[in-house]
């Protein structure tokens, strides 16, 4: 009887010890998921500000992150936001 008692008390510390170790994984998972996502979106912020390239009037898929002229007609890139 006293050998089903302690490994009922066994049973339930492990039980108590998994459910911690879960919660506590939980826990630091959705802290680093907001995180990463708090980061991304300053990061497509600061993409958008600095989004400045140069593309033809004539030929709109050209583009180019400098000035100069269009491989295609030899006109200049014009700035675009």
């Amino acid at each position: 009887m006293f050998a089903n008692k302690i490994t009922k008390m066994k049973t339930k510390i492990a039980a108590t010890v998994l459910f911690l170790l879960l919660s506590f994984t939980a826990t630091i998972a959705q802290d680093k998921t907001k995180s990463s996502q708090k980061k991304s979106v300053s990061t497509k912020m600061e993409m958008a500000k600095d989004s400045v390239y140069y593309t033809c009037s004539m030929h709109p898929e050209v583009n180019a992150d400098k000035p100069g002229k269009c491989p295609k007609c030899g006109m200049a890139l014009i700035e675009k936001n």
